[in-house]
């Protein structure tokens, strides 16, 4: 209860946390719904994989650039300006004729994404040393309630009204994600030119601490394709083995998003008193039994 009064109270709570919510509640909307449109669209396994892979395309395609866009134009307008893609992005889903123009949307989607994440995670760093963890924790926690409620929200949506409703409510979730951030978000200084991220300082990092970044990032990688992966896997099998509807398998998704919401806290006091690798290998472990 401590803790969510502190989330109440703090500053960032209108102009991050409740869009972060928002943002969280569109995503988890589309976990049940994406792949079974995609589905619907005549669109093959391999096709549905890369539907739900077009994102983190987008944003791979935007990692880099998103630092540069930053700096010209500061971090409130670029997060008004990435929630505003993804929303372009996913009302036009309504709309999509096929498969093709599913993946571009996509795409773009991830884009903005990528656009609204930096910047997001860019306003922290003018949150106090003594304070930031406890505002970036209280971040992850809301992450994962809207990560909870969404494929519930989304499969039961697709289920009574058909598939591609649920993307009217998405782009109408990011509007209100645009609208309280640009409400209610105090105009932050862009960073100095030195202080935003460039090549040089990337490979300077990458040639210094290559074995821990190859260590971690291989590790990371690996744990991306398990969760990204498993939401192609996960409501393919339920719908075309099990045969099960797209409210059924928001519902599941919904009960795995339950668990790792109340299972944050626990992390974090495991990280704490023996480090992270018995959060991480358990984890991983947990992850291997439960796709096996």
């Amino acid at each position: 209860m401590q803790q969510i009064r502190s989330i109440l109270k703090h500053r960032l709570f209108l102009p991050i946390y409740v869009p972060a919510v928002l943002f969280a509640l569109y995503q988890g909307m589309l976990i049940p719904v994406l792949p079974l449109y995609a589905r619907e669209l005549g669109a093959g396994y391999g096709a549905v994989g890369l539907v739900v892979a077009a994102e983190g395309i987008g944003t791979l395609l935007m990692d880099l650039p998103a630092a540069w866009v930053v700096r010209r134009i500061g971090l409130k307008r670029s997060m008004v300006a990435g929630t505003l893609m993804v929303m372009l992005s996913v009302g036009l889903l309504f709309l999509a004729p096929g498969i093709a123009v599913v993946v571009g949307l996509r795409i773009i989607g991830g884009m903005g994404r990528a656009l609204y994440f930096l910047s997001r995670h860019q306003i922290f760093t003018h949150v106090s040393l003594t304070n930031r963890g406890k505002a970036i924790a209280s971040l992850g926690g809301v992450l994962r309630l809207g990560a909870f409620i969404g494929p519930a929200l989304g499969g039961g949506i697709a289920d009574v009204f058909g598939l591609r409703v649920p993307f009217l409510l998405m782009s109408a979730l990011i509007l209100m994600t645009a609208v309280l951030t640009f409400g209610f978000l105090d105009r932050q200084p862009a960073p100095e030119e030195g202080e935003a991220s460039s090549f040089g300082r990337l490979r300077d990092a990458l040639s210094a601490r290559w074995q821990v970044l190859t260590a971690a990032g291989i590790g990371q990688m690996f744990a991306m394709m398990i969760r990204r992966g498993r939401r192609v896997v996960v409501p393919l099998y339920g719908a075309d083995v099990l045969g099960l509807d797209v409210a059924a398998i928001g519902l599941i998704e919904s009960a795995s998003g339950a668990v790792d919401m109340s299972l944050f806290f626990t992390a974090g006091i495991i990280m704490d008193r023996y480090g992270r690798k018995w959060a991480i290998v358990p984890s991983f472990i947990g992850q291997a039994i439960g796709m096996a």
